[in-house]
């Protein structure tokens, strides 16, 4: 299966909006929330697609503040798409575009004893900030920083990227993603 990595547009808020049900039952977000967030400037989402199918996305928010943080709005991956390691393809290539960008930080919530996402976060530098008492639908939540993403984040970026491509026998190239 080939795998393709694509910016998301507002035509694709169907999709994500599926695929979030699909990953996360009553806990996804609605259609118009993808909707919003595809036409926010300062939001960006990354599909992977195969055979005309949406396997996964990354939704990405990009604020400008002090210090200057992006924020992993959502992930999800297709529950028949699991186990091939495309979310963290997609966790990576939404860090590389907040790096390329020139953010110094990315913070993400999780839900609280969702060790699968836990685990790979932690991976890739993040570690809990605070807890976030039923955060979703009354069940506690996590709040997860990577620092430094221009300095040591970056390199543990790169490093990841290696060890990932060598699992995978190669990943497809980043080309960083802009809304224009």
């Amino acid at each position: 299966m080939q795998i393709s990595f694509t910016p998301a547009r507002l035509q694709d808020a169907p999709a994500l909006a599926k695929l979030d049900k699909d990953a996360f039952g009553a806990e996804a977000w609605p259609l118009d929330s993808f909707q919003a967030a595809l036409q926010n400037p300062r939001q960006e989402a990354e599909l992977a697609i195969a055979d005309g199918k949406t396997l996964g996305y990354v939704l990405m928010n990009y604020q400008r503040e002090a210090p200057a943080t992006a924020c992993v709005d959502s992930l999800a991956v297709s529950p028949d798409a699991r186990g091939q390691k495309l979310g963290e393809q997609l966790l990576l290539r939404g860090l590389e575009t907040a790096a390329h960008k020139g953010f110094q930080e990315v913070q993400l919530e999780v839900e609280k004893g969702n060790l699968p996402a836990e685990k790979l976060y932690e991976k890739y530098g993040f570690v809990p900030t605070a807890v976030l008492s039923g955060y979703y639908h009354g069940k506690d939540g996590t709040q997860m920083t990577l620092k430094d993403l221009q300095g040591a984040g970056s390199s543990l970026l790169a490093q990841r990227r290696r060890e990932l491509a060598e699992k995978l026998g190669g990943i497809p190239s980043h080309t960083f993603t802009t809304q224009g």
